[in-house]
C-alpha cells in the first residue's frame, strides 16, 4: 500500500521488510510451534507488485536444541568460573600458609592473616582477638580493613552470653547473616548493627587443643554473604595461624632466657 500511494519506493520496500523471521504459530490442538517464514515479493512484467509469497518451516526441535545449548554454554561458564574463583582461592591459602609459617613476629603474622583473609573472602573488616594468659579475658587488640589496619586495644572480659566467648567457649566456628546478628552481640566489641553488618564469621584461633583467641571476619555489603565453604576455609586458616602465634611465643621465650 505505501508502495502504491507513492510513499515507497520499491526498493524502499525491499529493503525494509523483513525476509527471513522468526514466527510462533498457534495449531488446531492448541498448542505452539516456531516457524521460519522466508518471504518474497510478486512482481508482474512491469514491476508492480501482485502480493506477497511465503515460505514456512517448523523449527521448533531446532529452537529447543538452541535453548539446550545454550544452557549447556552457560553452565560451562559458570562452572569455568567457579573453578578460576577455586584456584585463585587456593592461590592465595598457600601464600598465607607460607607467610604465617616464615615468620616468629606475631605482629607480622597476625598483620598478614588478616589482610588475606579479607582478600580472600572479599569481606570489609577482621578482628582478631586473643586470650590473656589466665583465659579470663580477650582482648582484641588487631583489626584491619579494606584500606588500613588499626589498633583496637579492647578489652572483653569472659561473658558466655557474648559472642566471642561463645566460639571460644564452644570451640567451633559461627555463621551469621544480619537476622541473625540482631539478636545477640557479635565477635566485635562494637554493635555490629551500627556498621550495618549484612554478614558475619566467628572462628576459635587454636594451636592442637588450646584455644588462643578468636577471628571475626565481618561484611557490610548485601552481595557478599559468606557461606559454610568460606567458613571451612577461614577455620583452615585460623589453625594454621594458631600454631605459627603458639611457635612465635615459644620462639620470643627462648630468647628472653
Amino acid at each position: 500500500q505505501q508502495v502504491v500511494e507513492g510513499k515507497w519506493s520499491l526498493e524502499t520496500l525491499l529493503t525494509t521488510m523483513p525476509q527471513r523471521f522468526i514466527l510462533a504459530q498457534p495449531c488446531k490442538d492448541g498448542s505452539q510451534i516456531w516457524t521460519e517464514v522466508e518471504t518474497s515479493l510478486l512482481l508482474d512484467a512491469n514491476g508492480k507488485i501482485n502480493g506477497v509469497q511465503g515460505v514456512s518451516r517448523d523449527i521448533t526441535e531446532r529452537r529447543r536444541y538452541e535453548k539446550e545449548l545454550e544452557a549447556a554454554r552457560r553452565l560451562a561458564e559458570e562452572r569455568a568460573q567457579d573453578t578460576r574463583v577455586a584456584l585463585r582461592r587456593e592461590q592465595l591459602l598457600h601464600s598465607i600458609t607460607r607467610t604465617i609459617s616464615s615468620s616468629m613476629d606475631i605482629d607480622t603474622i597476625l598483620s598478614e592473616l588478616m589482610r588475606q583473609i579479607l582478600e580472600i573472602t572479599n569481606a570489609d573488616q577482621a578482628q582478631l582477638g586473643l586470650l590473656s594468659e589466665d583465659g579470663q579475658n580477650l582482648k582484641f587488640q588487631y583489626g584491619m580493613d579494606r584500606e588500613s589496619s588499626f589498633i583496637l586495644d579492647q578489652i572483653e572480659p569472659r561473658n558466655l552470653r557474648v559472642l566471642s566467648w561463645s566460639v571460644i567457649n564452644e570451640r567451633r566456628g559461627i555463621l551469621m547473616d544480619s537476622a541473625e546478628m540482631m539478636k545477640t552481640r557479635g565477635v566485635y566489641t562494637q554493635d555490629l548493627a551500627a556498621i550495618k553488618a549484612t554478614s558475619l564469621m566467628g572462628v576459635p584461633v587454636m594451636a592442637g587443643l588450646t584455644v588462643l583467641g578468636v577471628l571475626g571476619i565481618i561484611s557490610v555489603h548485601p552481595e557478599i554473604i559468606f557461606t559454610q565453604h568460606d567458613l571451612n576455609l577461614v577455620e583452615s586458616i585460623a589453625s594454621q595461624a594458631g600454631i605459627a602465634i603458639q611457635n612465635a611465643r615459644l620462639f620470643n621465650e627462648v630468647n628472653y632466657l
